[in-house]
């Protein structure tokens, strides 16, 4: 490696490549999958009230309980909570990865930093501020 910074990035992507991949097997899934799946159950995720489009598609629903009757609100409330429970469960899943935690097999505690990031010839400034603007701007 020519950086602390490519060295950091490999770690990163050795020990969670499935995890990225799933994460982004997600959010391309949404992107395709879910606009088809509110077209096909007549829902508009984009309209001014989703929750009271679903109330309405709800209302008729109501009165003696049938497993199709539920199977449908459970649907409607998945079609509009499925994003963001997708984007929560995504987030959790960075917030674990970028922890940089792993199990310690010698005293089993699995919240263990590990001991190579400690022995980085950089300081931890250096690091700190070569990662922060890199964030900074992948999300802006």
């Amino acid at each position: 490696m020519h950086s602390p910074t490519a060295a950091l990035a490999w770690e990163l992507w050795r020990r969670h490549r499935s995890r990225f991949l799933l994460i982004a097997g997600t959010v391309v899934m949404f992107m395709v999958v879910y606009p088809v799946l509110c077209a096909v159950s007549g829902f508009d995720p984009s309209g001014r009230d989703a929750t009271g489009e679903i109330a309405r598609k709800i209302a008729p629903m109501m009165g003696q309980p049938t497993v199709v009757r539920i199977t449908q609100a459970l649907w409607l409330l998945f079609l509009a909570a499925g994003p963001v429970m997708a984007m929560v469960i995504t987030l959790i899943a960075l917030m674990w990865i970028f922890t940089f935690c792993e199990f310690d097999p010698k005293t089993s505690d699995f919240l263990s930093f590990p001991v190579r990031l400690f022995t980085l010839p950089v300081s931890t400034p250096f690091l700190f501020w070569r990662l922060v603007p890199a964030g900074l701007m992948a999300v802006g």
